[in-house]
């Protein structure tokens, strides 16, 4: 929820409102396991979509090189292992997914009343995952 919990009712359902019928609040069992409302959600993402995914694989097959420099993987391994966690530039990362699509399906998702976490419900959430498994496999 974008509003802090002390913002006066009015103003939640005039937010809620804004949402229209995509807001979680409006939403049936039968919606909720609807891929087409989720989809509705986040246009610009992929929801159980074979052909996404099998397109994804096929890149990830043809793509050049790691998604993080092999030096840069084990720079990651040696600061979880000294400090217990670790960061790499994001310049230093070729993600597989679009992430600016992926930060705006979020900030959709919290617009209509859903958590952030909700985006593991996208194709890119685990295109992502998978590229972050290859980076912890270099190191």
């Amino acid at each position: 929820d974008l509003l802090p919990p002390a913002t006066p009712s009015c103003c939640r359902a005039m937010a809620d409102a804004a949402a229209g019928d995509l807001h979680a609040s409006a939403q049936t069992q039968e919606t909720l396991f609807s891929a087409r409302y989720w989809r509705k959600l986040c246009p610009q993402l992929h929801v159980d979509d074979k052909s996404y995914q099998d397109e994804v694989l096929a890149a990830a097959q043809r793509r050049k090189g790691p998604v993080a420099p092999v030096e840069a993987c084990r720079e990651v391994k040696s600061r979880i292992i000294e400090d217990g966690f670790a960061a790499l530039r994001p310049s230093s990362l070729r993600w597989s997914v679009d992430v600016g699509k992926l930060a705006d399906g979020v900030l959709s998702l919290e617009r209509h009343g859903w958590p952030a976490t909700f985006i593991a419900i996208y194709d890119e959430a685990w295109t992502m995952a998978r590229d972050a498994g290859e980076v912890m496999k270099e190191a």
